[in-house]
Parts: structure tokens; sequence; C-alpha cells
């Protein structure tokens, strides 16, 4: 009895110390009014001589005034479980990574100065608030409000923060004072000359020049620096319709030409000096049909060269060495991509290659290959009952009953409308061969599939399996990008199935009589698609609800083939993709 008493005992002492760490952790959904909130985020600084000062909230300033002391580090935290993360600009270093919740951003004992900041509410707590802050800046004084992660301070004037206020305020309140001056940097202006209306307006760090969605081609721009404390330059080259890539000019002089209705297709933009050792520069362009490419930087190629798209607009701007981007500097919007080089077998870029996905129809490489396996091109193959297995919603050839045709014109209909029809026709008729028997259909597809897979892993693809031999959506069938691209390889290295998934169109008689067109999916291909790429060799697109659109392609390009494979993307989204890969390979910088 006494045991049990203490057990009991034991047991009330856990819920108590739990219930206590419970306590000392709030919950942001607790808070209710924003003078509770406000009291949540405190913050210190390390000043010059002084050390670490007290910690003050609620809009106190933490630091010094008229004392010419800076800044060398910062603690801010929150009482809450989700709070506050921050990231601090420092002397020699640049900007430091985010660190949050009472860490320290900076440096203590190294004599470095703080000279910007950025600072940022996480999870609920950035639902419910905005948090503004600004900064006692040496020469400057007090500047401007910062928000919700915004700079405040300076950049490329080797000024000394010297103090700081933060201020908690409820979502979408009024600002606690001026927000104009919260950075202070150098920035870059731009004007550009456009088709029928000629020189437009100068415009600065991010704004668009040119016009969208006018079909109005750039030909000429000018580009300067403005606000500079730094030694360096700016400077820039256009690639002209005609005439190529332009001589480098610098700080407002104009590149490309005015009054010869020539379009302006590719820019490259620099900064030179100790400007390029303290800042990046930012650009990217809206080009005919492609639309706002992505962001790249310091002199890498934006646009396109021998393709003949015209650049319609473009956004530059400067940001601090380091600092994050504008926007998208990914090559690849889809979640999921993997290039290889289809010769070295190189892998030229990587975005989560190795996680699982569902393949959709891009299985049918691996189902072409496998056919080709066991089967001649020239045999004949009679379509049967196994049509009766293919989903309703499935892509199709249309393949009927008794069509005899033979197995090249089988992977045409396979490979080109991508048939789920002609998978199935494919899969009983080089299942019953593997097996040597009449077996039943579903007895022949097991047989395939099995095939299937082993060549799969013959391939080096060890991280699928798949279950249909059209890729159709079902349970326990996975694949990855990566494993993709080395069926593609394999793919690529029979000559009759490179041959295939590189028509575009092709119409052939069966040898019942019956004639039949069959037309790529792969826009690439297609002479008259908007992202028509020649290029381009192949090979399989895929969509399903599970794979979402997806894309295997090659190209050759300089003499090297490569496999680019994006899975998960959109529609367009995939072809987009596939092309910026191919355009980035062309330039021979490789893909950043």
């Amino acid at each position: 009895m006494k045991s049990l008493k203490k057990v009991w005992l034991a047991f009330f002492l856990i819920l108590a110390v739990v219930a206590v760490k419970i306590s000392d952790v709030k919950v942001v959904q607790g808070v209710e009014n924003l003078q509770e909130a406000a009291d949540s985020i405190s913050y210190r600084t390390h000043v010059q001589t002084y050390g670490w000062q007290d910690w003050v909230s609620n809009g106190g300033m933490s630091g010094t005034s008229g004392q010419a002391k800076r800044l060398e580090g910062i603690e801010i935290k929150s009482d809450y479980r989700e709070g506050i993360r921050y990231r601090t600009h420092v002397q020699t270093y640049g900007w430091q990574d985010w660190v949050s919740n009472g860490e320290m951003s900076g440096t203590s004992g190294q004599a470095k100065r703080l000279e910007a900041i950025q600072i940022e509410l996480t999870g609920d707590m950035a639902e419910k608030y905005d948090i503004y802050y600004r900064v006692h800046a040496q020469t400057f004084g007090w500047m401007g409000w910062a928000k919700n992660g915004g700079y405040a301070g300076s950049a490329g004037y080797a000024k000394r923060l010297e103090g700081i206020e933060i201020r908690l305020v409820e979502k979408g309140a009024d600002v606690p004072g001026s927000m104009e001056g919260a950075y202070r940097h150098p920035f870059v202006e731009y004007r550009t000359h456009v088709q029928t209306y000629g020189w437009q307006d100068w415009r600065r760090d991010g704004a668009m020049s040119g016009t969208s969605g006018q079909a109005k081609r750039l030909e000429g721009i000018q580009i300067k620096l403005m606000n500079q404390e730094f030694g360096g330059d700016i400077r820039y080259r256009t690639h002209v319709q005609t005439y190529g890539w332009q001589d480098w000019v610098s700080n407002g002089e104009m590149s490309g030409t005015s009054g010869q209705a020539k379009r302006l297709e590719a820019i490259q933009i620099e900064l030179t000096g100790d400007m390029a050792a303290q800042f990046d520069i930012y650009y990217r362009v809206h080009a005919q049909t492609l639309g706002w490419m992505r962001w790249v930087k310091n002199g890498t190629q934006a646009g396109t060269v021998g393709k003949g798209k015209r650049l319609e607009s473009i956004e530059i701007q400067i940001v601090p060495k380091g600092g994050d981007a504008p926007g998208t500097t990914d090559i690849v919007t889809a979640p999921n991509a993997y290039v290889l080089d289809a010769q070295t077998g190189n892998v030229i870029y990587d975005k989560n290659g190795e996680n699982p996905i569902a393949p959709a129809s891009t299985a049918k490489m691996l189902t072409a290959l496998t056919v080709l396996e066991y089967c001649l091109p020239e045999e004949v193959v009679a379509v049967g009952s196994e049509l009766d297995k293919v989903p309703a919603d499935s892509s199709r050839a249309w393949l009927q009953y008794n069509d005899r045709m033979t197995v090249r014109q089988l992977l045409e209909a396979l490979l080109l409308p991508s048939g789920n029809d002609a998978a199935y026709t494919a899969a009983v008729y080089a299942g019953q061969k593997i097996s040597g028997e009449q077996i039943s259909i579903d007895e022949a597809v097991q047989v395939f599939m099995e095939a299937m897979n082993t060549k799969a892993t013959e391939a080096g693809a060890v991280s699928s399996y798949f279950v249909r031999p059209d890729g159709y959506d079902i349970e326990g069938q996975y694949t990855t990008a990566k494993d993709l691209a080395l069926i593609g390889k394999k793919f690529l290295e029979n000559p009759i199935l490179m041959e295939i998934s590189g028509i575009y169109s092709v119409r052939e008689t069966f040898e019942n009589g019956k004639n039949m067109t069959f037309t790529n999916t792969n826009e690439l291909i297609n002479p008259k698609s908007t992202y028509y790429y020649s290029p381009a060799i192949g090979i399989k697109t895929g969509n399903s609800a599970n794979a979402g659109s997806g894309l295997v392609s090659a190209a050759v390009i300089n003499n090297t083939t490569y496999i680019c494979v994006v899975m998960g993307g959109t529609p367009d989204g995939r072809y987009q993709d596939s092309l910026n890969v191919f355009y980035d390979l062309e330039t021979g910088w490789g893909i950043q």
C-alpha cells in the first residue's frame, strides 16, 4: 500500500513539473491584447566600450545616441513559442545567417560595427502583428521605420549603427512614424528605348522599364549608379538583332541602337571595383513569348541568344553583397528536377532529385525499353481485350479491338499521343513472349511489370517501383527525378526509341489496313508551338493528379546531349522550366 502511494505521489509530482514547464512557454493564441504582445518582445545590444546593455522592450532605445559608440551585437527574444528571427550586416563580414529568440547576431570582442538589420516575426505572431524597427546610424541619425523583414540601416557607406528601437503593432495598424529613408544604399537608375514610344522615363531599384503585353521591343538601354560612395562603376552590354553582342559600355552610355528597328535579345550587367566587392546587381527581363524570366546577377546573361526573341522590359536592383535576391533565381519553378549530361553522366542540376514522386506517363519510357528487350520492331501485334483495363480518363492512341500493327507502330502509339491503350497492348504481348506461354492478360501484365522493374534497376533507377505499364496513378508506384533521368539516358541509347520520341507527327497504315496519325504531346518538338526548341530530340511528357505535369526532355547543345527532368509543375511551366535550363546551358556558364 505504501509503495502504491509513492507511485501516485511521484505521478502527481511529474504532472506538476510538466505544468510548470508548459506555463514557462506561452503560446501566441493566448495573446489577446497588444500591450501583452509588445511587452513579450525584448532586446538588448552590445555597445562598444560598454558591453551588453540592459534589456528593453516596446519601443525603448537600446544603444547610445550622441556618443559615437558602435553597436556590435544584438539579441532579441520573444516570450512566445513562435516568435522572432533577425540578422545583421556586419563590418567586413556582410550579412550574417538568420538567428532567433535570444541568439546573438553580430560579433563580440572583434570591434566590428553593425551596419544594418532585418527583423521579422514568425508563426502565428506574424499573422497577428507587424514589427517595426528603426536605427540610429552614424552621420544619418534616426532613420525611417522598417517593417517585417525590411532593411534598416545602410550598406556601402561604412556607417555604424548606434541605437535601435523595436515596436509591435496590430496587423495593418498605423506606422509608428515615417518609413522614408529606413535604409540607405547606392541605387541604380535606368531607362529603355521602346519601339514606337522612344525613350522612357528613368526608373530605379527594381521598377519596370519597358512595356508588358504590348509586343513592343526594347531597342536600347542606359544604366547609371546614384548615391555612390564606393569606387567602381556599372557596365553592361546587349545582344542586338543582326549585330550580336555589343561592346561593354558604362554609367549612362547607351547600349543597343536607336532608329534602326533592331530588338534587344539579351543583356549582361555587372558592377566593378569596390562596388562589386560590396554589392550584387540583380536583373531580370520580360522576353517575347517567355514572359518574365528568373532573376540573374553579376554579369550572367538575361534573355536569349539565337532565338529571335525580343526583350520587352527589364527590372534592375542593387542589394548588399550576399543579400536576398529580389525574387526567384531558381531556373526551375517545379518542385523536382534533375539535369544530366547524357554522354558523361555528370549531374548538372539537382532540385529534390531523389524525392519520391509519381511517374505518370513518363513511365512509358521504361515500358518501351522493356518491350524492345524482348520484341523485334517488325513483329505484328493484335489488340485484344486488354483495352478493358485502360481507365476511362486515360490518354489514348485510340486503338481498337483486332487492330493489327507492328511493334514499332505500337511504340509510336505509346510514345507520341501517350496512349495508355498502347501501353497495355504492349505489356500483354511482351509479357506472353517473356513467359513463353499463352497466359491470361493479368498474368502477362504481371510478368511484364517484373521485367520492367528489372530493366529499371539495370538502368540505375534503384529508387523506383512501377506497378502499371502506363504509369497511371496507383498506390505503391513511385520514382524520382534522378531515376527518370537515368531511364531517359538508357532510352536515348536505343536508336529506334530516340527516333520515335523526336517525331512530331506520323501517319501509319496498320496491318489490317487502318490509317492512323499519331502526334507528339511534347511541345518542345512541335514546330508551331510557343515552346518549340529546335535542338530538342525527345523524350516524354507525363500528367496525373499525383504527379502534376512533368517532362523528361533531351536536347543537343554544343555537341553535347543533355537530359532535363522537370516534375510536379504546371502544363506550361514544365516547358518553360526546360527551356530555361537549355538556354542556360547554351551560354556555357552553367546553371546557377
